[in-house]
C-alpha cells in the first residue's frame, strides 16, 4: 500500500513514522486518539482523485486534513486509514474584485487569503 501511496503523491510525500503518525492521532477534542496507518500530503486535484480510487479499492478510509486546528474529532481516524493532508495545496487559484469572491486550494490558510486580498481593497468574512 506504501508504494502505491508513493507512486501517486512521490515518496517524500508518504509518511508511516510513529512519531508523525502520533502527532495526527488527536486534537483538541476529547475524543480518544486512534492512530492513521499513513500520512498523504498531495498537491494536485488529480493526485486526491487517484488517492480516492486506492481507498475505494483497498477499502481504506481517507481522511481530509486541512489547517489542524480540528475542536471535534473530525480529522482522527476511526479506524486507521489515511489522513490526506491539504496543507500542501495552498494557492489562492483567482480573486473577482467585482464579485467579491476568490477560488482557493483546501490548504490555503485565513491569513494568506487575506495577504491576496488586502491589495484589492477586500477582506476574508
Amino acid at each position: 500500500m506504501k508504494t502505491l501511496l508513493q507512486d501517486i503523491v512521490g515518496k517524500e510525500n508518504v509518511q508511516d513514522e510513529p512519531q508523525i503518525l502520533s502527532s495526527y492521532s488527536s486534537d483538541q477534542s476529547f475524543v480518544e486518539p486512534r492512530m492513521p496507518q499513513w500520512v498523504v500530503f498531495p498537491q494536485t486535484t488529480a493526485q486526491i482523485q487517484d488517492l480516492v480510487k486506492v481507498g475505494n479499492q483497498k477499502k481504506v478510509a481517507l481522511i481530509p486534513y486541512s489547517s489542524g486546528l480540528n475542536l471535534h474529532g473530525a480529522a482522527i481516524p476511526d479506524q486507521g486509514g489515511i489522513i490526506v493532508n491539504m496543507s500542501h495545496m495552498n494557492r489562492v487559484l483567482e480573486e473577482d474584485e467585482r464579485n467579491w469572491w476568490a477560488v482557493i486550494e483546501p490548504g490555503v490558510t485565513y491569513s494568506q487569503l487575506e495577504n491576496t486580498l488586502a491589495p484589492l481593497g477586500l477582506r476574508a468574512m
